[in-house]
């Protein structure tokens, strides 16, 4: 098991690991931004299934050293359709990531 740096904040506990090299560092945080530049976006269709996707986009978003506080605001380039809608009629209403989570399982 590699080991961490662990940081907690009142909703989540963040894990950094700690690299051996710094060009360790820079070929995970590259990877990192790679994936998240490629997340594919949820529209709200019957089709697509919103639990899977919040698990990816979280998984991915954690790689990339994300803060649950900063979550909620990198999620809107990945909604689309209905689901962008969703989100800009409510999101005066949504105040943290978990609210976000709930809610838009909630409504998908």
């Amino acid at each position: 098991m590699e080991p961490s740096d662990t940081s907690t904040s009142s909703h989540s506990t963040v894990r950094r690991p700690l690299f051996t090299s710094n060009m360790e560092e820079q070929f995970m945080s590259t990877l990192a931004k790679e994936q998240v530049k490629t997340l594919t976006k949820f529209s709200g269709s019957d089709f697509e299934d919103i639990i899977h996707w919040l698990k990816h986009v979280e998984e991915v978003f954690d790689r990339a050293l994300i803060q649950p506080s900063n979550k909620y605001l990198a999620i809107q380039p990945y909604l689309a359709d209905a689901a962008l809608k969703w989100f800009r009629f409510n999101k005066s209403k949504i105040p943290d990531w978990s609210s976000c989570k709930l809610a838009i399982v909630k409504t998908y």
